[in-house]
């Protein structure tokens, strides 16, 4: 494995939610909640999509225990997310698409819990012509997108509760504050490591010698 970089979301940083819980990139949005002002019981909604939604899974689960905040609502988008334990009473929605490999990468289904909702978007999916086919169609950010949107539309009951969820987390009429906040990976100092030789035994200056008969 390769050092990694600078920046956390690397190609090590897409091991760091299966192997460290996301354990990095939980402290430094903890770090910038602070930073931007945040106080207990202040709704966090958190969304990310691919590897972001990954990390943002572990993330929830992370300020819901060890932080005074209301982790209000999680959105994913074409995100692995079904190893990932999420504490009970956090409302989520995960969008995923039958032709997405990313989502279905961990091979875990999501949960299907009361609290936990999963969109699977059927659509065929294309790469548009002259367009980067990147990890496929199905994962186009745009294909969420418009997932999102219909998601927002849908008169299904568990998706009418997760949308519901979501817009109570963000209150009408609220004023919003941007800050934005960048993250990075770095490498901890070298300690210098010292060899002192260890001392060779000598005579003891209390030794005798035994007696003879």
């Amino acid at each position: 494995i390769s050092p990694g970089s600078e920046n956390p979301f690397d190609a090590m940083g897409v091991m760091e939610p299966s192997v460290k819980d996301s354990s990095y990139v939980a402290a430094g949005v903890k770090e910038a909640l602070r930073l931007a002002g945040a106080e207990a019981e202040d709704a966090v909604v958190l969304s990310g999509y691919s590897q972001g939604g990954d990390h943002a899974t572990h993330v929830a689960a992370y300020l819901a225990e060890e932080s005074d905040y209301n982790v209000a609502f999680l959105l994913t988008a074409g995100s692995p997310t079904g190893a990932a334990d999420l504490p009970p009473g956090i409302p989520a929605l995960h969008l995923e698409h039958v032709q997405d490999w990313v989502s279905g990468i961990d091979g875990i289904a999501n949960p299907d819990t009361r609290d936990r909702v999963t969109m699977t978007l059927t659509n065929p999916m294309v790469t548009p012509e002259g367009a980067d086919a990147g990890l496929g169609p199905g994962h186009r950010l745009d294909n969420y997108r418009n997932g999102a949107a219909l998601a927002d539309a849908s008169d299904d009951a568990s998706l009418r509760a997760a949308v519901a969820s979501l817009g109570a987390a963000v209150a009408a009429g609220s004023v919003a504050t941007r800050h934005l906040y960048r993250l990075s990976r770095e490498e901890l100092p070298q300690r210098e490591v010292r060899v002192v030789p260890r001392p060779v035994p000598g005579p003891r200056e209390d030794y005798r010698p035994p007696v003879g008969p």
